[in-house]
């Protein structure tokens, strides 16, 4: 917005001020010729019609706040909310004493006058209370308000819907609010009433009386919040001459026992005006006999003694646990490849869509496929506050990691290496490259998983160096982490052979010299000591996560390996699969995880289930042969990667490959005989094309093998050529393979710096359908073959498209769009390619595939029915945070 621009009838003047949750303007009302504050919603929510309505219904009930206490709602306006221009400064202390009292009366009568409406405001702090000039207290941003099961809820709006103006709902196990001001409940992700606003509300009186936030402990959240935990206020700190009331009435509000805490803020209003309602023990000891003066001391030795044998745990000893949702319509995506932790603890991010989307398992080869998240950006959330907004920009992108000062996130996306100042805006371009994991140096060099090995390049980009590359029998190199002598690094190995997979340390030095750490089947994080406490190496074992010490100076582990948590997300054999991040500043993060099982489920064009094929399993992409009495999958099990043979009608199933290398992409020939798949057996980073008979016995045949890693994707109708998608460093493109007895030369057929891939012949074979990102994103758009430059490619979808397949007459086209919906296109007739407009079939909110390359649905014969590889299970869990992890290892 700019100045002079308008919402309605309001005319824009200057911008406020902006946060996670959109920008705040002053404006001017031009129907009543007054200024107002406008907060203008970030377009993903305010272009959502169920959320913009819930929001309306959670404004209708802020709006009936009418108290001088309180800042005014005065009504929604396209996708912005029209509320009370408050001037003056942000409450602050210190102050003197009776300014002190004044302010925090006007403070409690605005709660008071919440509280009787069922509204809890939940995030009071200094920064949500402005003093007006002639010293009129408003509370500000109910942003975290919900009212009580009691409130009063307009009519026909739901009474567990949360009123608020952040649009951030509450969850049990949700920390909401802002760190050093939150409740001791509200940290430890407990449900919460007007009594976290009682507690909040002394926090703000200690600070006006002292000038220094009460519970504010070292540099991160995590320090902050074991102290409101953990830690009793330091009473010594209240200034002399306190009164003896205003000292009780504190204790009374920071009782960490909500139950033993003030019961109303109404008391705290009437206690600060008349000190004897809250009688202090002083003005009882003359009522006192030698009877009650010994019950009192025995009682006092009681509680003293069993407060040295039973207190708290202190904050170096305490780890404190909670749980983080996806931001509200949003699910989170793969559960292993979107999340980083900011050094300094203070911030995380997070990929997340809208709910519906894509949710994509991690890849078999690397950097083979990054785990895309289809539209889904780069969300940023603050630890000490419930709102995360997405980074502009970042749609699609995967394994983000820090800079050193917390200050920018490098991440992949669309065969690019990426940052974004997280202060800023624009993501910058720092050079090619599809990898997984990634970390920044503090002299300003980011090294960086790539295809071969790992490269090297400045935070400010250009062409990066080869510093590690693939071995034979190596499928590539991953996660490196910088050690703290910002010259050695740990990075993983992934191998079909166990006894070369883990993680190794080198120099940037002498990258050659490498030394196994570790044998392990996925990433391994460095957590340098804090506070004289030991360095651990954490890394997942199956389901469960590990910490073991370890020097980084002698490259040894030290001890025995702990458990810190189980039952993680967990994908065996996928370099990306480990599902946790932790930082410096001692948090960590992790994913929980059901089973990988999945089931190949039939559905109808109404999307109706009709049946499911063979037992359940970890399946990843899969193809239907011809005559749809067969279905080829891969699938994963302890004896490894394999393609099994399934029979529809029986659900018998056999194993057809059986090399401990990974077997992927299969496609049927027209006669239902061969099957064409890729494979890594070869080592390296690389997949090369085999032939085998359709049966569990016959010689499989390499047909192509060389450096770049390539995956089938159809073989045409006559049986003469085959399409495979080749991926290199400098993109992907799809290939043509002759597949008669003659030359097997390959050639490309469609080759752009844009990436181009899943290629499908027509029924006739004179058409290519294929997924390009040529507008930025992917779509299907349809070329002639054997040239594609003979006509103009025809753009088949609207609003986004993967995996296109044909029907078998070619009179129907299908895609997959963003929002797992199977969309279907009616080819017309004509010497040219014509198609109709896109329509929908069914949305399988539940579909789950391996990659951006591998298909895993497929349509019968005839377009009536879908065979979908189903995971039965809607989104991604939450993160479970951890503070002062190391404390668990303890236990």
């Amino acid at each position: 917005m700019s100045p002079q621009s308008s919402i309605g009838h309001y005319r824009i003047v200057s911008k406020l001020g902006e946060g996670g949750m959109g920008a705040v303007y002053r404006a001017n009302d031009t129907r009543l010729n007054r200024d107002v504050a406008i907060k203008v919603l970030p377009g993903a929510f305010a272009q959502d019609g169920e959320r913009m309505q819930r929001f309306e219904r959670e404004a209708q009930v802020l709006a009936s706040l009418n108290h001088p206490n309180i800042a005014a709602i005065y009504g929604i306006e396209q996708g912005a909310i029209v509320m009370e221009l408050v001037e003056g400064e942000d409450l602050h202390g210190p102050v003197p004493l009776e300014t002190a009292l004044n302010y925090a009366r006007q403070i409690a009568a605005g709660l008071e006058a919440a509280h009787e409406k069922g509204i809890v405001h939940r995030d009071l702090k200094p920064a949500n209370i402005k003093v007006t000039p002639d010293g009129m207290v408003k509370l500000l941003d109910f942003g975290l308000a919900k009212p009580t099961e009691a409130s009063a809820v307009p009519a026909g709006a739901s009474p567990t819907m949360s009123p608020t103006l952040s649009l951030a709902m509450t969850q049990a196990g949700v920390i909401l609010g802002t760190a050093a001001y939150m409740s001791p409940e509200q940290a430890r992700g407990k449900p919460v009433d007007k009594r976290a606003d009682i507690w909040a509300f002394g926090v703000v009186l200690f600070e006006l009386l002292t000038g220094k936030p009460l519970f504010a402990s070292g540099d991160t959240v995590t320090d902050t919040i074991a102290a409101v935990v953990t830690r009793e206020p330091d009473w010594s700190a209240l200034p002399k001459g306190t009164p003896a009331h205003v000292r009780r009435l504190l204790e009374r509000c920071l009782r960490k026992d909500s139950k033993l805490r003030l019961r109303d803020i109404g008391e705290a209003r009437i206690a600060l005006d008349e000190p004897a309602v809250l009688p202090s023990a002083e003005r009882q000891q003359s009522r006192w006999g030698w009877s009650e003066w010994a019950a009192a001391v025995l009682l006092v030795s009681t509680v003293v003694f069993g407060f040295l044998w039973l207190r708290e745990p202190a904050p170096d000893t305490l780890a404190v646990q909670f749980e983080i949702g996806s931001p509200s319509g949003t699910d989170f995506t793969s559960p292993y490849s979107g999340t980083a932790i900011s050094p300094d603890g203070r911030f995380i991010v997070f990929a997340a869509g809208m709910q519906g989307n894509l949710q994509r398992l991690p890849s078999r080869a690397i950097p083979g496929d990054v785990l895309p998240s289809g539209n889904a950006p780069l969300w940023l959330r603050p630890l000490d506050s419930s709102a995360a907004h997405p980074l502009e920009g970042t749609e699609g992108a995967n394994f983000p990691f820090w800079s050193p000062d917390s200050k920018s996130v490098a991440f992949f996306q669309a065969g690019r290496l990426k940052r974004i100042d997280i202060a800023v805006g624009a993501p910058q371009v720092l050079c090619d490259g599809i990898g997984v994991g990634g970390t920044w140096g503090r002299d300003g060099t980011i090294l960086f998983s790539s295809a071969g090995g790992l490269l090297l390049i400045t935070s400010s980009g250009g062409v990066p160096r080869q510093v590690t590359k693939t071995e034979s029998n190596e499928r590539g190199h991953a996660w490196p982490q910088f050690l703290p002598d910002g010259k050695r690094f740990l990075y993983f190995v992934a191998s079909n052979d166990p006894s070369m997979a883990g993680i190794y340390a080198a120099s940037l030095d002498d990258p050659k010299q490498r030394v196994r750490i570790l044998s392990t089947g996925g990433k391994a994080y460095y957590v340098p000591p804090r506070e004289g406490r030991t360095g651990y190496l954490l890394w997942q074992r199956e389901r469960t996560l590990m910490a073991q010490p370890f020097d980084p100076g002698s490259l040894r582990l030290r001890g025995d390996a702990s458990p810190l948590a189980e039952g993680l997300a967990f994908n065996p054999g996928a370099a990306s699969s480990s599902a946790f991040w932790t930082s410096d500043a001692g948090l960590l993060a992790y994913r929980a995880g059901g089973s990988d099982s999945s089931a190949l489920t039939w559905f109808d064009r109404q999307g109706r289930r009709t049946g499911t094929v063979g037992d359940p399993a970890a399946y990843g992409e899969l193809a239907l042969s011809p005559d749809g009495s067969r279905v080829v999958a891969f699938r994963r099990d302890n004896l490894g990667e394999n393609l099994w043979l399934i029979d529809v009608a029986r659900g018998a199933s056999a194993r057809l490959t059986t090399d401990p290398a990974n077997h992927s992409w299969p496609v049927w020939s027209a006669d239902g005989k061969q099957i064409l798949f890729g494979s890594n057996r070869s080592g390296g980073s690389q997949f090369d094309l085999y032939r085998k008979p359709a049966g569990v016995s016959g010689e499989e045949e390499l047909l192509l093998k060389d450096e770049s890693w390539k995956v089938p994707s159809d073989w045409s109708r006559d049986g003469r050529f085959a399409l495979f998608t080749s991926r290199t460093t400098d993109g992907e493109d799809i290939w043509v393979l002759p597949m008669g007895e003659g030359d097997r030369k390959p050639r490309k057929y469609l080759a752009t710096r844009f990436r181009e891939r899943n290629g499908v012949f027509s029924a006739d074979g004179r058409w290519v359908a294929y997924e390009s990102e040529i507008s930025g994103r992917a779509e299907i758009y349809v070329s002639p073959f054997p040239d594609p430059g003979a006509a103009p490619a025809v753009l088949v979808s609207t609003g986004g498209g993967s995996f296109p397949r044909w029907r078998r007459d070619g009179r129907e086209l299908y895609y997959l769009s963003p929002d797992t919906k199977i969309m279907a296109v009616e080819v017309i007739p004509g010497p040219s390619f014509k198609v109709s407009a896109p329509k929908v079939l069914f949305d399988v909110p539940d579909f789950t595939f391996a990659s951006d390359v591998a298909r895993s649905w497929d349509v019968n014969a005839d377009g009536q029915h879908f065979l979908v590889n189903a995971t039965g299970r809607r989104g991604v869990l939450p993160l479970t945070v951890v503070t002062n992890w190391q404390a668990k290892l303890k236990k």
